[in-house]
């Protein structure tokens, strides 16, 4: 299973012109292609006005065919390019295959939280192990199901972490859950020691909230 993900950070300034575009092409994509593309906002984290898309597919070719079909559909053509008026720069693509988990499609208004690091050089093994392994230590203390990916483009050897929330209550529950394990943050420096990258900078935790 691939997660492909898409994002774009709007300038400002045409707020409801571009949340409105933004619903539009994300509607005119799962007509063309069927893929089933959602659409998400960054909220409570760094990069305020950040849009996410994500698909999940089964392999690279019901991608590949999604792709043709958009490439020559001209309303999505058009669209696409009117987008660089509500955006800071081009948007990134970022290709994931997930190794651990599955995920649940909660509909407009979930939450999800994402927490990226990359391997250390030489722990890529280990690393995609000891990730699996707090992924699941995560959903047993929370009862929210945390799944793990493994980054295909982008930094090599990145990690990504999941968990999907129906809603805020559940969000704030699952984190109240983590804060007050007492176990959990020893647990998390055991598995991370050496084996993910030093830079603070380098990894990130972020929410999302699904609006379309």
């Amino acid at each position: 299973m691939y997660l492909f993900v898409r994002r774009a950070r709007l300038a400002g300034g045409q707020t409801r012109a571009s949340m409105m575009w933004a619903t539009e092409i994300t509607d005119r994509v799962n007509q063309v292609t069927g893929l089933g593309v959602t659409l998400h906002s960054q909220v409570f984290s760094a990069e305020v006005g950040e849009l996410v898309w994500v698909a999940m597919v089964p392999d690279l070719s019901t991608l590949e065919k999604g792709f043709e079909k958009l490439a020559v559909d001209d309303f999505y053509i058009a669209e696409q390019d009117r987008a660089h008026g509500f955006m800071t720069g081009p948007p990134t693509d970022v290709l994931q295959s997930q190794v651990h988990g599955s995920p649940v499609d909660l509909g407009v208004g979930s939450y999800a939280s994402a927490v990226t690091t990359t391997c250390a050089t030489g722990r890529i093994t280990e690393g995609v192990t000891n990730a699996i392994a707090l992924a699941e230590r995560a959903t047993a203390i929370t009862g929210a199901e945390t799944t793990v990916s493994v980054g295909q483009t982008g930094p090599y050897g990145t990690i990504s972490w999941g968990t999907g929330h129906p809603g805020i209550e559940s969000l704030d529950a699952a984190q109240q859950a983590l804060s007050g394990d007492p176990d959990w943050l020893a647990f998390v420096d055991e598995m991370t020691a050496g084996v993910y990258t030093s830079d603070p900078m380098a990894s990130m935790q972020a929410v999302y909230r699904r609006i379309h």
